[in-house]
């Protein structure tokens, strides 16, 4: 028997009962959610229900276990195999958006530069769109692979994201129009750090007085991934600086 399984499943059940119960709950309401459920995987929705409604609280959770820096959900565009790139990211020869360069840097918690880790740092296009997932698009810009430096620093230019809606045309859509909420996220870079030794880190970076970022559909805002974006000359500048926390077995090694 899988102890941990059981136990999460059975407390799992536990809550929803309450709230079934405490609500009063029909058996008419309740065989409406389960269709809707059904209509939710049937139209491919389940990952975006998750991810809009849940991910957010385990991420949040997790943190508060560690040192590392705050992270936040992956999302559904992350493409594992992305060109490396020497400074720039790719962007399509018509965007005319905002130039916008990203200094980061990744210590462990004892701040002690980690260098050589894998840096996927990616974005949407200038009208809200993931590349290789949305109108065709090849998955070569807007996204790709660097490396920090000797002192844990990395650095890349790109344009500037936008906000954009998830989608909201099927279940997801319909439940949140029916719980009067907007299927808007603030514009934002993704960021994912690898490196042996220390755990995966999956974070996004977000823009001081951005639209919706005080009101985040999938809630994955929270107050130290909201950087400030200064103009210096013709282009904005992003400063992020990530906590990376040993793996397990490093620490038990310890």
């Amino acid at each position: 028997m899988n102890e941990r399984l059981t136990k999460i499943v059975t407390e799992l059940v536990g809550a929803i009962s309450k709230v079934l119960v405490d609500n009063q709950v029909t058996r008419q309401e309740y065989r409406t959610g389960v269709q809707y459920l059904g209509k939710t995987a049937a139209e491919g929705e389940s990952m975006l229900i998750c991810d809009t409604f849940l991910e957010h609280l385990v991420i949040k959770g997790e943190d508060s276990r560690g040192q590392n820096s705050s992270q936040a959900v992956q999302g559904p565009y992350f493409i594992e195999e992305v060109p490396w790139v020497d400074g720039k990211l790719e962007v399509s020869p018509e965007d005319n958006g905002e130039p916008l360069l990203i200094k980061g840097s990744i210590t462990a918690p004892d701040g002690a530069p980690v260098t050589d880790a894998t840096v996927h740092v990616w974005h949407s296009t200038p009208d809200g769109a993931y590349t290789g997932f949305h109108r065709g698009m090849t998955p070569e810009r807007y996204r790709g692979r660097l490396k920090t430096d000797a002192s844990g620093k990395f650095e890349v230019l790109t344009t500037l994201p936008v906000p954009y809606s998830i989608p909201h045309k099927g279940p997801v859509g319909a439940l949140l129009d029916m719980m009067g909420r907007h299927p808007w996220r603030p514009a934002h870079v993704h960021f994912k750090v690898r490196k042996d030794g220390f755990k995966e880190f999956t974070t996004q970076a977000y823009f001081e007085g951005g639209e919706w970022v005080d009101d985040d559909v999938a809630g994955g805002v929270v107050d130290d991934l909201i950087f400030p974006i200064p103009r210096e000359g013709d282009q904005r500048i992003l400063e992020v600086d990530f906590v990376l926390d040993p793996a397990k077995d490093t620490v038990a090694a310890e």
